[in-house]
C-alpha cells in the first residue's frame, strides 16, 4: 500500500556530494512514494548521474553488516590507472545480521564512490558463474554504499601462503586455478563476446569450496598459462594436509607438474657475460644470486636441440641475398641492434635436475642455478659529437653465431660500415672512426630462470609418489625429453673434511671448478 515501507524493493537515490538538499532537489517536497527498480537521471549542478537499481538483488541496512577485518591489498598489485586516483574501494571479511557464516563485504566511500559503486553493481548483476564472484546484497546510505559476496574470500596470495609448506600442494593450487579460470574465460567469451585476461581480474578463493573466484577489477599477480586441465575433487580443501598432498599426486600428471613449476614457480634472471665465451640455450648454469660477479660456469648442457633463432630486431634493415642485413647509418644511431636465440623446454630440466643435482653433490643454494632460455646478442651504436657521414651498417647472418649444434658465440667479424649499398668495400674501425661513424659496443646477456629449493624438493616427492628414482633420469626417459650431460670440464666437487670433528661436507662448487669461471 502506499503508507508501507517495503525495505527489500525501495531505493533512495543518495548524493555524490555534503549538500543532501541540493542533490534531491528533484523529491525535496515529494512524500509518501515507493521508487523501485528502474533508471534514475539526477541532474545537479550541470552534472547527471544514471542510476541503474538492479531489482534483483536484497537491499539490507548499512547497519546490518559488521565489519571483522580488512583484506589487505598489496599496492604493488594495484594498475597504474587505480593508483592514480585515492582509493575509494575497499573489501572486508564481515557478518550480515541474520545469518551465520561470513560474508565477504566491499565498502565504497569517498570521491567518486557512488559512481564507481554503480559501475561494480551493474556489473556484478550481468554475471552469475560458479568461479565468479556472485553478488547477494547491496547496502547504501548517505555517504556509504557497499555490495556483498556470498561466502567468505580469501586473497589466492593469501591461500598460497597458507599452504607454503607443501610444495606439492602450491603446485596443485595453481594448476586448478588456471583450469577454473579457463572456465570463466569461455563463460565471459560465450556471454560477451569478448575475451577476458587474467591481469583483469583479482583472483580469490572460496572457503566453502576451495575453488578460484574471480572479481572483474584488475588487481592480482595471477596469470594463466597452456595447461591441461586440472581435476579438483570435491571435499579437497577439508582433508588433512597428508590426504591433500596424495590426491594432488593421483590428480596432477607428470607432464602438468612440469609445466606449472615451469609458468608458475620460476624467476627470473638476466646477466651480462664475456662476448667471447660460447653458450648453450637450454643449459644449466651456476651464478651467485646474491654477487654475479664471482662468475658463472655451466653445469649441464642439451648436446643436441633445435634452437630457435630471431632475426635483427632494433631498427629497420634489408636483409641481402648473402644473408647479411644493411641498416642505413642514419636509421641507428643512438639505438641497439639485437637478436636472440631461444630455447623453452624449461620443463625438460626439472624433470631431472635432482639427477644433476646428485652428480655434483650439490645440497644447498638452489637459487644460484638457472636454466638458460635466452641469449641475446646486442650491438650498441653510440653518436658522435660530430656530424655522422651517410652511409650503412651490415650485420652478419644469424647462422654466423651458431658454433654447433646448440651453441653459440659472437663471430670474429660480426658487423661493419661501408659507404658502399652493396658492402662490398667495409671500412676498417680505423676508417669508421676517422671518417666519424659511431663506435660499436657488443654484449651479450642471457635470461633464464630460477626455482628456490623448495621446488626440487617437490619435485622429488612428485616424482618418487609416481614411482621413479627422482636421482636418475628415468623421469626424462620416460616424458621422452631430451637428456642433460653434465659438463665434461667440471669434476664433483671433492669432500671436505674438518679436521675437528671428521666430518665430511660437500665443498662449494664455485671452489672446486675455478677454472670453469667466466667473469662477468
Amino acid at each position: 500500500m502506499a503508507g508501507e515501507s517495503h525495505p527489500e524493493d525501495e531505493f533512495m537515490g543518495h548524493p555524490t556530494t555534503d549538500n543532501a538538499a541540493s542533490t534531491f532537489g528533484m523529491f525535496s517536497n515529494s512524500h509518501h512514494f515507493t521508487i523501485t527498480a528502474g533508471n534514475l537521471v539526477n541532474i545537479t549542478n550541470e552534472k547527471t548521474l544514471a542510476l541503474t537499481v538492479p531489482s534483483d538483488y536484497r537491499r539490507i541496512p548499512v547497519g546490518d553488516i559488521d565489519l571483522l577485518r580488512e583484506i589487505m591489498l598489496d599496492s604493488s598489485c594495484i594498475t597504474h590507472c587505480q593508483r592514480e586516483r585515492p582509493r575509494v574501494r575497499r573489501v572486508y571479511t564481515a557478518k550480515i545480521e541474520g545469518r551465520k557464516s561470513n560474508v565477504t563485504v566491499a565498502i565504497y566511500q569517498g570521491e567518486g564512490a557512488q559512481e564507481e559503486w554503480w559501475e561494480d553493481m551493474e556489473r556484478y548483476s550481468r554475471l552469475r558463474h560458479p568461479n565468479i564472484v556472485q553478488l547477494c546484497h547491496f547496502a547504501s546510505s548517505l555517504k556509504i554504499q557497499a555490495v556483498v559476496f556470498n561466502d567468505d574470500l580469501i586473497l589466492l596470495q593469501h591461500f598460497l601462503e597458507l599452504h607454503h609448506h607443501s610444495p606439492i600442494l602450491t603446485v596443485y593450487i595453481h594448476g586448478f586455478c588456471n583450469t577454473d579460470f579457463k572456465e570463466v574465460q569461455k563463460y565471459f567469451h560465450s556471454t560477451f563476446q569478448q575475451d577476458l585476461y587474467d591481469f583483469d581480474c583479482t583472483i580469490w578463493i572460496r572457503r566453502s569450496t576451495g575453488r578460484l573466484y574471480a572479481d572483474l577489477i584488475p588487481y592480482t599477480k595471477f596469470s594463466s598459462c597452456d595447461v591441461d586441465n586440472v581435476s579438483h575433487p570435491q571435499g579437497f580443501i577439508f582433508m588433512d594436509p597428508l590426504g591433500q598432498e596424495a590426491m594432488a599426486i593421483g590428480c596432477l600428471t607428470l607432464d602438468q607438474y612440469h609445466q606449472i613449476c615451469y609458468h608458475y614457480i620460476s624467476s627470473w634472471r638476466f646477466i651480462s657475460i664475456s662476448t667471447d665465451v660460447m653458450v648453450n640455450p637450454g643449459a644449466v648454469i651456476a651464478c651467485s644470486s646474491s654477487d654475479q660477479l664471482q662468475g658463472w660456469v655451466e653445469i649441464a648442457s642439451l648436446p643436441d636441440v633445435n634452437v630457435a633463432c630471431g632475426d635483427w630486431r632494433g631498427a629497420d634493415g634489408e636483409v641481402l641475398e648473402d644473408g647479411w642485413t644493411r641498416f642505413n647509418s642514419s636509421d641507428v644511431l643512438n639505438r641497439t641492434l639485437s637478436a636472440n636465440m631461444w630455447y623453452y623446454n624449461g620443463r625438460c630440466w626439472l624433470s631431472q635436475a635432482n639427477h644433476v643435482f646428485t652428480c655434483f653433490g650439490i645440497t644447498s643454494n638452489f637459487d644460484d642455478y638457472f636454466f638458460v632460455k635466452d641469449i641475446y646478442f646486442s650491438i650498441q651504436i653510440f653518436a658522435t659529437t660530430q656530424d655522422e657521414p651517410s652511409g650503412y651498417l651490415f650485420l652478419c647472418p644469424i647462422k654466423n653465431f651458431q658454433t654447433g649444434p646448440s651453441s653459440f658465440r659472437w663471430p670474429d667479424f660480426p658487423a661493419f660500415w661501408s659507404l658502399d649499398p652493396a658492402g662490398h668495400e667495409n671500412l676498417s674501425a680505423e676508417e669508421a672512426t676517422r671518417l666519424g661513424f659511431p663506435s660499436l659496443r657488443l654484449e651479450t646477456k642471457l635470461h633464464g630462470d630460477s626455482w628456490p629449493a623448495s621446488v626440487y624438493a617437490g619435485l622429488r616427492q612428485f616424482h618418487q609418489g609416481k614411482g621413479f628414482d627422482p636421482n636418475s633420469q628415468d623421469v626424462a626417459r620416460h616424458l621422452g625429453d631430451p637428456l642433460y650431460q653434465t659438463s665434461a670440464e667440471v669434476d664433483p666437487p671433492s669432500a671436505h673434511i674438518d679436521p675437528d670433528d671428521g666430518q665430511t661436507e660437500p665443498s662449494n662448487l664455485y671452489d672446486d671448478i675455478p677454472s670453469m669461471l667466466f667473469l662477468i
